[in-house]
């Protein structure tokens, strides 16, 4: 992709990593046969922005009326509010705002306030693991669901049949691990409303394993719920997620026909399950069943357009298809929404000419600066590669090796690599081998085989056990095993 010095490495086919995505926002729905304009949709972020309040809650409030009447789907609802709920941080003095101007018995805004504040607080947190993320990041976390659990249930108090007050604050008492809280709220939503669907998908997920449940709970619970609730709408989309809870390990391991055939199951449940249509098509994609995955992932991309992961196995499918002009589109699209396999995958078509397409130096360029603006340690190094090259920019090491180097300090093994080069032979950079050693030890322990091989083949074997094998044993076997002592012992603490 271009921050090789030599040449652009296709890399391996690899299952594009899902990530938690619980509280994603689509700005635009195509929601079929539910009567939804994609305008009405695009317009609500546009109306808080110019402060048209009056409009912007007659709007949510039509709706909310539509949904409790059963003209609007829940999931098609849920998905336009996000579209405000997501909006980046700046956006709280206008909701503040909002807010502000309603009467005093309108929770519509209260309602938005809160769908904010719990997406802020969820990306306070991050997606990874509880023992690797930060206390800073729980307590920015915790003060954001605390404005939104007062908004909710302010919202609730005001808001008839509030299917999704009810649901966020389950979400958030899962993410704090209130069981007895969650218990709690899911009576109190069935009883305010029978007919809610939002409430008990977030009291089934809160039972999840990977959120203390145990094992059996979340199927114990919908056994449970369809002997207590039997003409509820919520029936489906329960029964389809644990299709998809079971479709789980065999589409991590792999094993895309058991993968498909129950992700295809929740769907004929529940077909406005984005994530899942778009697991689906790349099982399908796998098995190479081309055609049947292409009208799979357009149904996710009718619903979520603007998923970067779907976007990017469009383009494979395409290219895979024989079309691969369709694909290059789609491939640009997804790298400019940060997806990194649809980076290099575009890098490659614009910059080699990869799947018999010219080479366009000016779309290549126009790729890496929208991963650059995307903020991708991947998107310096190709700015790198560039100017390394002189390729649709004039040419310039010294220029090369300062985007290298910003890759590089991003944890970018391929650009640690690369940098490497240039401070080993002097090439645009002051020669350093001690640095270059450096670069090339850190890119082998990121995984990139690069960096091992460059270190063999400027290293005698006697320097490689001083320089590489000697410091790696101290790393692995010493350091590393203090540093997760003393960070379990900070987790405990609550440092």
């Amino acid at each position: 992709m271009l921050p090789s010095n030599a040449r652009l490495v296709e890399p391996p086919r690899r299952p594009l990593v899902l990530p938690f995505l619980r509280h994603g926002a689509a700005v635009l729905l195509l929601a079929a046969g539910l009567g939804v304009a994609a305008q009405e949709l695009a317009a609500w972020p546009q109306l808080l922005e110019r402060r048209e309040f009056a409009a912007l809650t007659a709007a949510v409030g039509a709706a909310d009326a539509r949904r409790r009447a059963g003209e609007l789907d829940f999931r098609a609802f849920r998905r336009l509010t996000h579209a405000l709920g997501d909006l980046p941080a700046e956006a709280a003095p206008q909701f503040d705002a909002w807010v502000a101007a309603a009467g005093k018995d309108d929770g519509i805004p209260l309602l938005m306030r809160a769908l904010f504040y719990n997406a802020q607080g969820w990306k306070a947190r991050g997606n990874r693991w509880a023992r690797e993320t930060s206390a800073d990041q729980f307590a920015r976390m915790e003060a954001n669901f605390d404005r939104a659990v007062a908004d909710a249930e302010a919202a609730r108090a005001k808001l008839e049949r509030c299917d999704i007050c009810y649901a966020l604050l389950l979400d958030m008492a899962k993410a704090r691990g209130r069981r007895e809280d969650a218990a709690a709220l899911f009576a109190e939503a069935m009883k305010a409303d029978p007919k809610a669907v939002a409430a008990p998908e977030a009291y089934l997920e809160g039972l999840e394993p990977r959120w203390g449940g145990r094992p059996d709970d979340p199927q114990a619970f919908v056994a449970r719920f369809k002997e207590e609730f039997p003409t509820s709408p919520a029936r489906p989309v329960l029964e389809a997620n644990l299709l998809v809870e079971r479709a789980e390990p065999h589409f991590q391991a792999k094993r895309y026909g058991e993968a498909a055939v129950l992700f295809q199951q929740a769907i004929d449940l529940d077909p406005q399950r984005y994530r899942t249509l778009y697991r689906l098509a790349y099982s399908q994609g796998m098995l190479k069943q081309f055609d049947k995955a292409l009208a799979n992932v357009d149904a996710s991309l009718a619903i979520m357009p603007k998923r970067g992961e779907s976007l990017a196995l469009r383009g494979w499918l395409l290219a895979e298809l024989g079309r691969p002009a369709e694909a290059a589109p789609d491939l640009e699209r997804a790298a400019a929404l940060g997806d990194k396999w649809a980076l290099r995958e575009a890098l490659l078509v614009y910059a080699r000419g990869h799947r018999g397409l010219k080479p366009d130096p000016e779309k290549s360029w126009r790729v890496c600066q929208a991963a650059l603006k995307a903020d991708l340690a991947e998107g310096y190094a190709c700015t790198g590669g560039h100017y390394y090259f002189g390729f649709h920019v004039p040419q310039d090491r010294p220029e090369a090796a300062k985007w290298f180097r910003i890759a590089a300090d991003r944890g970018f093994g391929e650009a640690m690599v690369d940098l490497g080069i240039m401070l080993w032979s002097g090439d645009g950079v002051a020669k350093d081998e001690d640095a270059a050693i450096a670069y090339w030890r850190a890119a082998k322990r990121a995984g990139e085989e690069r960096g091992n091989q460059k270190l063999r083949a400027h290293l005698s074997g006697s320097r490689y056990f001083a320089r590489v094998t000697l410091p790696g044993w101290w790393a692995d076997a010493v350091v590393a095993p203090l540093q997760r002592t003393w960070d379990a012992i900070r987790a405990l603490l609550g440092w």
